[in-house]
């Protein structure tokens, strides 16, 4: 939704600049929104990763991973303006997954 991607470029901005409090509050709402849309977890990830909270960061990670296939079959436009993104954060949340290590 037009609504979720504004949502996730604010989110992007706050943490750009350091504010990680603000971004999470907007991966909250769009989870709360939607649940299970990956923005929030990609934006839950990277804040635990700029925080060094490798737990917080493998939840995000694992949570991402659990909801995927269902979200990417959704076909949902901001899924397609983001692919990029959506593709480095599930690179990583799988090799976390396979060495139990979240990048600091």
């Amino acid at each position: 939704s037009p609504e979720i991607d504004a949502r996730y470029h604010a989110a992007v901005v706050h943490l750009g600049v350091g504010e990680v409090a603000p971004a999470l509050a907007l991966a909250d709402t769009i989870l709360r929104e939607s649940p299970g849309h990956l923005f929030g977890y990609l934006i839950r990830g990277t804040a635990a990763r700029f925080q060094a909270n490798p737990t917080a960061q493998a939840r995000a990670e694992r949570d991402f991973l659990s909801h995927y296939q269902a979200e990417m079959a959704a076909n949902r436009v901001e899924y397609l303006e983001h692919k990029p993104a959506l593709d480095e954060f599930s690179k990583e949340a799988k090799q976390t997954e396979r060495t139990g290590k979240a990048e600091r």
